[in-house]
């Protein structure tokens, strides 16, 4: 029963994103993805996101943020720096976005400008 109890889920987290019923449900469910460090799975979702709603410029942060990957133990690959590059470029397109989604792609634009400091850490 202890074990019972670990396992039991906390709560919901929802994320109020101006896309849309389907593609909130596909943002969340790619943000516990990312959560649970499924990285490959995470940008599938997200992917999907786009690919049925191309102007909701949310899902191409969870593009990015899925090729970012856990900066911690690694920096992302020059691939990854490029599909990120794409996506975030493909979502300042978007005319779905409001102040907040904005903000969270320029904080992704900036981890993933060549020039960024955390860059010169890794190679």
């Amino acid at each position: 029963m202890r074990i019972l109890r670990w396992l039991w889920p906390l709560g919901v987290v929802g994320f109020p994103i101006p896309c849309g019923c389907q593609s909130k449900g596909d943002f969340t469910t790619g943000m516990a993805l990312l959560h649970l460090f499924r990285f490959t799975e995470a940008e599938d979702v997200y992917n999907l996101l786009v690919a049925r709603n191309p102007d909701c410029a949310i899902g191409y942060s969870g593009i990015a943020m899925s090729r970012l990957q856990n900066p911690l133990y690694a920096v992302p690959s020059t691939e990854d720096e490029y599909i990120a590059r794409q996506a975030l470029t493909s979502a300042a397109g978007a005319r779905k976005a409001g102040s907040l989604e904005r903000a969270y792609l320029a904080a992704l634009d900036a981890l993933f400008d060549a020039r960024s400091e955390w860059h010169a850490f890794s190679r």
